[in-house]
């Protein structure tokens, strides 16, 4: 986050995790949700097929998050899905 402030951004309106598929990665990943703007979104790759980001988005707190589920055929898709703060 160091380099991107150097820039001068300090919020993401838009975080995409699409990294490696383990449960620990992800979390890794989530913790830049930190800078999130208020009505910024995250999305998800991978959340039909792959444990880290299927069992993540799965088990979000929906009293908290939005989660929309798209290309949920997971014979055909590995799946993406959207989260936005509640």
């Amino acid at each position: 986050m160091s380099f991107v402030r150097s820039k001068g951004v300090e919020k993401f309106d838009f975080i995409f995790i699409d990294g490696w598929y383990s449960i620990n990665q992800v979390l890794d990943d989530w913790k830049f949700t930190e800078f999130l703007a208020d009505g910024g979104v995250v999305g998800f790759h991978d959340t039909n097929r792959h444990p880290g980001p299927m069992l993540f988005v799965d088990h979000l707190d929906t009293n908290k998050y939005n989660v929309e589920k798209c290309c949920t055929t997971w014979l055909v898709d590995y799946g993406i899905s959207f989260v936005t703060k509640k």
